[in-house]
């Protein structure tokens, strides 16, 4: 990799929407590191997100986390909240949430000066809720602070990178270590987010601290009458001068955080909410793919996707399943574990299948694992959309609101894809989504087809 390559790829894992933004505990250099650390009890209500970081239990089946933390998973299918793993059964991202476009860090790499990035950042809604698919019990939710936390000390916790504040941290990780902990002053609180600055000694409280890289959306917590709530998320920090030559930890820096007194509407509605979210469950059918066919005039609505489909994946008695009408799920379509209450709870996907929904389908996260295709003969709208193998159709328009996304085996090469052909999108009306992303594989083998209109709201990365 070239050396210009290389420092791209750093400036991306420090600005662009992942969970190195920020998030795990850089400490004084004058302290023992041994001060920092507590154990896991000193916190139930935090979540550990896969691999690297964290959210906040605030009811028995929401957890609260930096919407940049989760992006960049194809699919989160669980987290971890006293040491268990709780299955995660939907995401809900904030619809203000913004991904940065490579264009700005390019730009910025090229100038030398972040400002632009800086201010992207700074309008974009970095917050999101995952939805457990049980409740979870024997560890108390953490209460929302709705109020102004200026001038207040915040408890700041997480397991990512570390270091002190002379020499700041790697931004290279490793970003998850052990659980510590460290404590800040607000010094501003406006809109969306709280600020603070790593003071250096001996202006600094005696375990003054800030949010590195690796642990993004954990707490942010202020006492109030003896009880700790929840203030704010860590997100990102301010990057000053030339990205490139950033290194994040260093006394002086100014750190971000999601301010949840901003978002306390939306957190309500999207958890309590139940007219929009109802389920709405059409009748239910089971047919062959030939009766399909027929049924809905396939081979002509699919075009070139008929023969990919039909010819190379189903043979005509394999098993389909439609859904007469308009179907709206609070859940994800997720074959893999459980199809969602608007599916029916005893249908379970075959080997091989397809599934037909007549009418608009407005769902959750999509993950097609386990079935060959998904066609609906309206609107899809959803949060995202994770592909491997499967052809989706879309009569009316599609829009994704998180990502469209498409994932292979870790041993994916050229010659696999040009085995098994390109993954087909077809969507007849206007495809929007605010990323497209592949892994192990080439973002040319997602093909959108060229009836798939106004493509141009597809942003590639």
């Amino acid at each position: 990799m070239s050396a210009g390559m290389v420092t791209r790829c750093l400036a991306l894992a420090l600005l662009l929407a992942a969970p190195s933004m920020a998030g795990a505990i850089v400490i004084r250099d004058d302290v023992d590191d041994a001060r920092y650390r507590i154990p896991a009890s000193a916190l139930p209500a935090l979540a550990d997100l896969p691999g690297e970081g964290h959210g906040v239990l605030i009811a028995p089946r929401w957890v609260l986390t930096a919407a940049h933390a989760i992006a960049w998973q194809p699919a989160l299918r669980e987290v971890s909240i006293a040491g268990v793993p709780r299955r995660v059964q939907r995401v809900v991202v904030h619809p203000g949430y913004r991904t940065l476009p490579r264009d700005l860090v390019d730009a910025a790499l090229a100038s030398g000066d972040a400002s632009r990035l800086m201010a992207f950042i700074a309008g974009s809604d970095d917050i999101a809720l995952l939805q457990l698919a049980e409740p979870v019990e024997g560890v108390g939710p953490i209460e929302i602070h709705a109020g102004d936390a200026t001038g207040k000390v915040v408890w700041i916790v997480g397991k990512g990178a570390t270091g002190t504040g002379v020499r700041g941290h790697d931004p290279q990780g490793p970003n998850r270590t052990e659980l510590r902990h460290a404590f800040n002053t607000i010094t501003r609180a406006e809109g969306r987010w709280l600020e603070y600055v790593f003071d250096a000694p001996p202006a600094a409280l005696p375990l003054e601290g800030m949010a590195g890289n690796g642990d993004s959306g954990g707490p942010m917590l202020v006492d109030v009458d003896g009880h700790w709530e929840l203030a704010g998320l860590t997100s990102w920090k301010r990057v000053d001068g030339n990205p490139a030559t950033f290194r994040p930890g260093i006394y002086g820096q100014i750190s971000y955080g999601v301010r949840l007194g901003h978002y306390i509407d939306w957190i309500d509605d999207t958890m309590t909410s139940t007219t929009r979210n109802a389920d709405a469950r059409p009748n239910r059918r089971t047919l062959t793919v030939a009766e399909v066919v027929a049924a809905f005039d396939l081979e002509r609505r699919l075009g070139e996707g008929f023969d990919d489909l039909i010819g190379n994946r189903l043979e005509e008695d394999d098993e389909a399943l439609v859904l007469d009408g308009d179907t709206v799920s609070r859940g994800d379509l997720d074959l893999l574990h459980e199809p969602p209450m608007a599916f029916g709870e005893a249908w379970h996907p075959p080997r091989h299948g397809l599934i037909v929904v007549d009418g608009n389908l407005t769902i959750g996260r999509i993950d097609l694992w386990g079935i060959d295709g998904l066609i609906v003969l309206g609107d899809l709208h959803c949060d995202s959309i994770h592909l491997r193998e499967e052809l989706l159709y879309v009569q009316g328009d599609l829009l994704a609101r998180d990502a469209v996304r498409a994932t292979a085996a870790q041993d994916w090469h050229e010659a696999m894809a040009q085995t098994l052909g390109p993954l087909h999108v077809h969507v007849k009306g206007t495809a929007s989504s605010p990323v497209v992303q592949t892994w192990h594989m080439p973002l040319r083998h997602l093909r959108w087809t060229q009836d798939s209109g106004r493509e141009q709201s597809l942003v590639l990365q």
